[in-house]
């Protein structure tokens, strides 16, 4: 093991150490009734360990339980540095409380080529099988302890059919006891550690060559995702945060609807442009009655104009529509909204199935209208504070925020 790291866990697990020595020692002169000892009284007991010299640690004077909590500190990468420092410090990391967290990001790809000292992206064909690896690897010890999942993060493209990230992702859930599992980030679309450069044997080798093959390919992946994701909710029923690309099909829209327990969600653009109509976007917040962060990003084909759309929500808090193109709020009944986000973006592509509902930006309701009837509670607008007051009094630090998210032609023509 390298002496940094060694260092760097000495560190750690000596400050925490003497947190819990002096917590334990303010314990012990509570129970006391005096700091003094009287007649027939016994003396508090004093810690068996004493740290006379600074440059010892005996941090295996420590109840196990302790370090444990010392070890989970430690990242991913430092407690598979760890595991290498002694047999016991190897049976601890063991322990299955610390890995609730499983994060499949946080492992970089090491590059050992020419590339590395360019700095341009790795496309090393053997750089990117050690980053696999390393990632099997880690799941490899996460399906033996099969701990009780807290947290899932991931970022891979299931429908590369060279790498098997799907299988491998089936395989970690059905391992692991998701009954706990809280949040989760579930990036299928696109592996960030392997460079679009790699072409042989790769990502590419199904012959992109024509517009038709990519488009096959990305709704391959999509069928993949929908049967990821039912699988997924029948397994992690109590998620309360998810974040993912989003495909805005039947079949995910009745997945999602099995997480009754959501309370925040994100959801990220794959399609693009992306058929949204107003009968799908219903169906979502009808799917979902406890959310209460929602953070859209969808393409709508709107042509030069914006699609209008009506969200209803009662336990709605928190709205963030400002990665959307083509989408524009047209009614809100929002009774307990108290942050939102938003802006102008129209998306100027082909006309859509939805198109036929599109309205010129010049012609749409304002926004401030649209609020103050259908979200009163609002007290956020872009980041900016709103006045107990916004309701009723028409500011000029108000006018300045709906500039940029207004599309009415009052907002539009100054």
């Amino acid at each position: 093991m390298e002496a940094a790291t060694r260092k760097r866990l000495f560190q750690k697990a000596k400050s925490i150490y003497y947190s819990l020595r002096s917590l334990l020692c303010f314990f012990i002169s509570v129970e006391s009734d005096d700091v003094t000892p009287g007649p027939g009284r016994a003396s508090p007991r004093q810690p068996d360990v004493e740290l006379n010299n600074e440059c010892c640690f005996p941090f295996e004077a420590l109840p196990e339980v302790c370090q444990l909590h010392v070890f989970s500190y430690l990242t991913v990468l430092e407690r598979g540095r760890a595991s290498s420092v002694c047999r016991r410090w190897n049976e601890l990391l063991q322990s299955a409380a610390l890995w609730t967290d499983v994060d499949l990001t946080v492992f970089p790809l090491c590059c050992r080529c020419s590339c590395r000292s360019s700095g341009e992206p790795c496309v090393s064909l053997s750089c990117y099988e050690m980053y696999k690896e390393r990632v099997q690897s880690y799941v490899d010890q996460v399906e033996h302890v099969r701990p009780n999942l807290r947290r899932l993060s991931f970022a891979f493209d299931i429908g590369d059919y060279t790498d098997d990230w799907l299988d491998l992702l089936y395989g970690l859930l059905r391992s692991l006891r998701c009954g706990e599992l809280a949040s989760a980030q579930l990036n299928w679309k696109e592996t960030p550690a392997k460079s679009s450069r790699i072409v042989e044997g790769t990502l590419l080798s199904w012959s992109a060559t024509t517009f038709s093959d990519f488009t096959s390919y990305h709704r391959r992946r999509q069928r993949l995702f929908a049967g990821f994701l039912e699988f997924f909710a029948s397994l992690a029923v109590n998620v309360v945060d998810l974040s993912m690309p989003f495909d805005w099909s039947p079949r995910s829209l009745q997945a999602l609807g099995r997480l009754q327990r959501l309370q925040v969600l994100k959801l990220q653009v794959y399609f693009i442009p992306q058929p949204v109509d107003q009968d799908t976007v219903d169906e979502l917040l009808r799917s979902v009655p406890q959310l209460r962060s929602l953070s859209l990003a969808v393409c709508v084909s709107s042509g030069a104009g914006l699609v209008p759309y009506r969200l209803h929500s009662r336990s709605l808090r928190h709205l963030d529509v400002s990665q959307c193109r083509g989408f524009y709020l047209g009614h809100v009944d929002l009774p307990q909204l108290t942050s939102l986000v938003a802006t102008v973006q129209p998306s100027h592509g082909p006309l859509g199935a939805v198109s036929t509902h599109r309205t010129h930006v010049n012609t749409v309701p304002c926004i401030y209208d649209i609020l103050r009837y259908g979200a009163p509670a609002l007290r956020r607008l872009n980041g900016h504070n709103l006045s107990h007051d916004w309701a009723l009094t028409y500011t000029d630090e108000l006018d300045a925020v709906l500039q940029d998210i207004c599309a009415c032609q009052a907002h539009t023509s100054m």
